[in-house]
């Protein structure tokens, strides 16, 4: 019998969303409050792929909340791969995706967007450069709510 032990970074990854409130704080100096990371050195960033595991480690756990999109901009995590399933999501809330070159996108039974919303929040380089993209049960006509 073969048995697969997960990675150390597997671990982690996976230990995060319980542990997510200790691995963010409030941004006491900005003019407006945010949440920010918790991270050793300033300009310090997540690469792809922890970052894309941890991404959806969150949305699967139904943590990922529209206050949180600023830890996923570029000047937090490199993303290269987007899963969403089984969550809400708002235009604006994805809206942060735009800066990434994303290669794989899986939205599956999301609600609260359309497709055509969903796909207009990618920038012309992920549309280039997409080798899978799986939105499985999303609305094609209805007019997503303005956010």
């Amino acid at each position: 019998i073969t048995v697969k032990l997960p990675s150390l970074k597997e671990c982690c990854i996976k230990a995060n969303p319980e542990n997510f409130d200790a691995l963010v704080t409030k941004c006491c100096d900005c003019t407006i409050p945010k949440l920010t990371g918790r991270f050793p050195y300033p300009d310090c960033a997540i690469t792809s792929p922890p970052a894309d595991m941890l991404l959806k480690e969150l949305g699967d756990h139904g943590i990922l909340k529209q206050e949180h999109r600023v830890l996923f901009s570029k000047q937090h995590v490199s993303l290269h791969f987007l899963a969403f399933r089984d969550l809400s999501l708002s235009p604006s809330l994805i809206s942060v995706f735009r800066d990434f070159t994303l290669y794989n996108i899986t939205a599956v039974n999301v609600s609260g967007i359309n497709l055509s919303d969903f796909i207009s929040n990618f920038n012309a380089s992920t549309l280039e450069n997409l080798h899978t993209l799986n939105v499985t049960n999303m609305s094609i006509g209805k007019q997503t709510p303005a956010a």
